[in-house]
């Protein structure tokens, strides 16, 4: 069992003080526990993040309590809404006054015994510089990668095997295979990185509250993608493996402009995660 997840989701939360709880690595997630302060707290938060922008809690608790809730460093825009069930006005907080914790990174927000609190984060693309020219292409918690296709040939057993493992009882679990996977798109592709933009499968809201669909990173299967204006450029192979890009001056395109896919790249099975980048309006030119 891949030992990731699991680890994940039981440092999901922590204490925070004598009577907090913060939701420190956001995900849909359910905690029961007692507060140093005695405070009995049962959370549970629902949402797609991070295929979806808002985290939705209902919480019941023995006594008042403080949620904190993590700030990633990526959202640039923060909106929360806190509602009690004794009948009082929802308490609204955005991100143009109610600032986190310079130390923790997380806001900190004062509840009753029951309610709900809606958590929504804002983001846009952004690139970081990996040299030469390159970037990698980010959208919210999520790297992205061009999509070059695959395909996987299983490697069965066959008479050599069993020959040269004798020990061994029966055929290989398929857990256990061989695989050979390849792309089947061209990779050798740069990119405009100002024609860069992010879609969705569904709408906002709908992916917050949709299925996603299960394995959810099977090829194809998140939410959401990205497009850019590409083309292909004159790129070698070394060693079996993607040469150095050619330096920024020496790029030329070898075909037509055309629109390129990225996904998450957690969903892809040949990952091309550093693109090198091109003005296609001095191509035109």
């Amino acid at each position: 069992m891949p030992q990731g997840l699991p680890k994940f989701l039981s440092n999901s939360f922590v204490q925070v003080g004598n009577n907090g709880l913060g939701h420190a690595l956001l995900s849909p997630a359910r905690v029961e526990t007692t507060l140093p302060s005695g405070n009995h707290v049962s959370l549970s938060c629902n949402t797609n993040y991070p295929f979806g922008d808002t985290l939705y809690y209902t919480f019941t608790a023995s006594a008042p309590f403080i949620l904190n809730l993590r700030v990633p460093a990526w959202a640039m825009l923060y909106e929360i809404i806190a509602s009690s069930n004794d009948g009082s006005s929802p308490k609204t907080y955005d991100s143009s006054w109610f600032l986190p914790d310079p130390h923790t990174g997380m806001l900190s927000i004062d509840l009753l015994r029951t309610g709900t609190v809606q958590y929504k984060l804002h983001t846009s693309i952004r690139t970081e510089d990996r040299g030469n020219s390159t970037i990698s292409i980010y959208h919210g918690a999520l790297l992205y990668a061009l999509d070059v296709g695959y395909s996987d040939t299983t490697i069965s057993d066959t008479t050599s095997d069993a020959e040269q493992y004798p020990l061994r009882q029966g055929p290989i679990p398929p857990q256990a295979h061989d695989h050979i996977i390849i792309n089947t798109k061209p990779w050798n592709f740069a990119i405009d990185p100002s024609t860069l933009a992010y879609h969705s499968n569904h709408t906002s809201s709908s992916t917050n509250g949709a299925t996603l669909p299960n394995p959810i990173w099977a090829y194809e299967a998140p939410p959401p993608y990205i497009t850019a204006q590409g083309c292909q450029i004159e790129w070698g192979i070394e060693k079996g493996l993607p040469a150095r890009p050619p330096l920024e001056g020496k790029r030329k395109c070898i075909g037509n402009v055309t629109e390129v896919v990225l996904r998450p790249y957690g969903s892809l099975n040949v990952h091309m995660a550093v693109l090198p980048t091109m003005d296609l309006e001095k191509v035109k030119e």
